[in-house]
């Protein structure tokens, strides 16, 4: 908990600083971290589900936006926009993931573990059968769990801060831009 105040802390920080460099530096790191960590997760032999590949995607485009908000400067708000953007369609996956996760919604066809190859490449099937895998991992299931939440829940605590943080900041943005 005491981490989490810790983070909440330097996001107002960061948006009091009105300091966007630092806060796209950060969304870069905060990206390759998350990426990082599903990737040691899938290394370590926690397979994902097709939702949990699609929640991989907003930290590319997030990390991909922060590199150019980092050279492009006078476009940066446009990018906080984006951002914001990419972090509430995030939300939304990963509540619909969790609600799926607590069998409150039916899953979608992609996530049903008799569901064998639909969607993917023949790359990918020659992959999966080469190593003995028919079947995708069933989205209602998480195998991996941080702290009591699986990682579609973690997602989604995640994404609605950031949300909260990078409207905070583009606001004072907006607010300091129109003031000078």
């Amino acid at each position: 908990m005491k981490i989490i105040l810790n983070l909440i802390s330097w996001a107002f920080k960061l948006a009091e600083a009105n300091n966007a460099r630092l806060f796209f530096i950060g969304q870069l790191l905060l990206s390759v971290t998350a990426l990082s960590m599903a990737y040691l997760a899938e290394h370590l032999g926690f397979k994902p589900c097709p939702l949990c590949l699609y929640a991989r995607v907003p930290y590319f485009l997030i990390a991909f936006i922060s590199i150019l908000a980092l050279v492009i400067s006078r476009w940066r708000n446009f990018f906080l926009v984006l951002i914001i953007g990419i972090c509430g369609f995030s939300v939304g996956l990963a509540a619909y993931h969790s609600a799926i996760e607590f069998g409150w919604v039916a899953p979608l066809e992609t996530c049903k573990s008799d569901t064998s190859f639909a969607f993917l490449s023949l790359e990918e099937i020659k992959s999966k059968l080469e190593k003995g895998e028919t079947q995708m991992p069933d989205c209602s299931k998480p195998e991996l769990f941080i702290l009591g939440m699986s990682m579609a829940q973690l997602n989604f605590i995640l994404n609605s801060f950031l949300v909260v943080v990078t409207t905070i900041i583009l606001k004072r943005r907006i607010w300091t831009s129109k003031t000078n």
